[in-house]
C-alpha cells in the first residue's frame, strides 16, 4: 500500500527492501559473513582445493607483520551456534576467567576435567589478508594455524623465492582440505612460480582491529557459567560481581571487575582444591593441530615443481 512519509515522499511499506534485508542476514549471521576465507568440506573420499594469495601488511598498526595472532578457546555455544571466544591473557589484555577455569581443571584429579581442560584451552591462531584466486576482485580475512605462518616463512626464506607476500613477484598458496568436522586435515604448498596480484591497500582489513570481538570480563564468565555450570561446581570455582559498571578486557581496571572467590573448606579429609597459575605453553604446534591438522597430500594437476610444505602431524583434535 502507497503512503506518505514524513518528508511527503510516497513509499510502499509492503514492498521488501531485499538490499537491507541481505545485509542485515549477513550483519546478523544468518547469511555469514563474507568478510572471511573458508574452504567448504569436500564430498566423501574427495579433497576440496583452492588457491590464494597472501597479502603484506595492512599499514603503520602491523609494524611489518602480515598475520595477527591471538589465543582463542574453542568448545562454547553462543547462540545456539559453536564459538570460539578470544584470550585477553594470550595478547597481554588482562586476566582470562576461562584460563582460570582450565587451571582448576588440571588440577583436578577426574579425568573428564583433564579433557575438558584440553578441549577449551587457547589455541594460537593466526590471521591474514588474502586473495582467493576464485574471488581476485575482493580482499577476504584467513584464520589458520602455525603450520601455515611456518609454510609462508620457510619458503620465504629459499633465495629463489624471497617474500611470499609481495605484491609483484610473491607466490600463490594452494591450500587442500581433506575431511570434515574433528577429522579435517590441511596441507598447505606454495607454488614456485613468481606472480602478481592487484588490490587496493585501502581494502586491507585492519586485523589487529577488525578480527577480535572482545568480551568483557563479565561476559566470559557468563559464558562459563551457561556452558559449563556443573564443572564450575566440581571444581569450586566461583565468580562474584563487583560494584561499579562492567569494564571490557582490555581495560587496565578490569582485573577489578569480577574475582575468584576460594570455596569454603568443608571438614577434615576432604581435598582442597588449589588454585594454579595458568600455563604458558610453547607447544603451539600442538595446539593448532586441536583445530586444523596437515598431513601429506599428494598432487598431481600442477605445471610447477611446488615447494613441500606439507605436515604430517596426527594428533588429536
Amino acid at each position: 500500500m502507497l503512503k506518505k512519509d514524513s518528508s511527503n515522499k510516497t513509499v510502499n511499506y509492503n514492498k521488501s527492501k531485499m538490499a537491507k534485508i541481505r545485509k542485515h542476514f549477513q550483519e546478523t549471521g544468518g547469511g555469514g559473513d563474507d568478510r572471511w576465507f573458508n574452504i567448504k568440506a569436500p564430498e566423501r573420499g574427495q579433497d576440496a582445493k583452492a588457491t590464494i594469495r597472501v597479502l603484506p601488511p595492512w599499514g603503520k598498526s602491523a609494524d611489518g607483520f602480515f598475520y595477527y595472532t591471538v589465543g582463542q578457546h574453542f568448545g562454547f555455544s553462543i547462540g545456539g551456534r559453536n564459538r570460539a571466544i578470544s584470550c585477553p591473557e594470550s595478547i597481554g589484555k588482562g586476566k582470562c576467567p576461562v584460563c582460570l577455569f582450565i587451571a582448576r581443571l588440571k588440577n583436578s584429579e577426574n579425568p573428564d576435567h583433564t579433557k575438558l581442560a584440553d578441549r577449551i584451552r587457547a589455541n594460537r591462531r593466526y590471521f591474514v589478508n588474502v586473495i582467493d584466486r576464485e574471488e581476485p576482485d575482493k580482499v577476504k580475512i584467513y584464520g589458520t594455524n602455525k603450520k601455515f605462518v611456518e609454510a609462508i616463512l620457510d619458503a620465504s626464506d629459499d633465495p629463489d623465492v624471497g617474500d611470499v607476500t609481495d605484491s609483484q613477484s610473491g607466490r600463490d598458496v594452494t591450500i587442500v582440505r581433506r575431511g570434515s568436522g574433528l577429522r579435517t586435515r590441511y596441507s598447505y604448498r606454495i607454488r614456485t612460480k613468481e606472480s602478481s596480484v592487484d588490490f587496493d591497500t585501502k581494502d586491507l582489513y585492519q586485523l589487529d582491529k577488525e578480527v577480535d570481538e572482545w568480551l568483557s570480563y563479565e561476559a566470559m564468565v557468563d559464558y562459563l557459567k551457561a556452558n559449563f555450570t556443573e564443572e564450575l561446581s566440581e571444581v569450586g570455582l566461583k565468580f562474584k560481581k563487583s560494584k561499579g559498571t562492567k569494564k571490557s578486557v582490555s581495560d587496565d581496571e578490569e582485573d577489578d571487575n569480577e574475582e575468584e572467590v576460594e570455596p569454603k573448606k568443608k571438614k577434615r579429609g576432604v581435598k582442597k582444591v588449589n588454585k594454579k597459575v595458568v600455563e604458558d605453553t610453547e607447544d603451539d604446534e600442538d595446539e593448532d593441530d586441536d583445530i586444523y591438522k596437515d598431513e601429506n597430500i599428494d598432487e598431481d594437476d600442477s605445471d610447477d615443481k611446488d615447494i613441500n610444505i606439507d605436515e604430517d602431524e596426527d594428533d588429536e583434535d
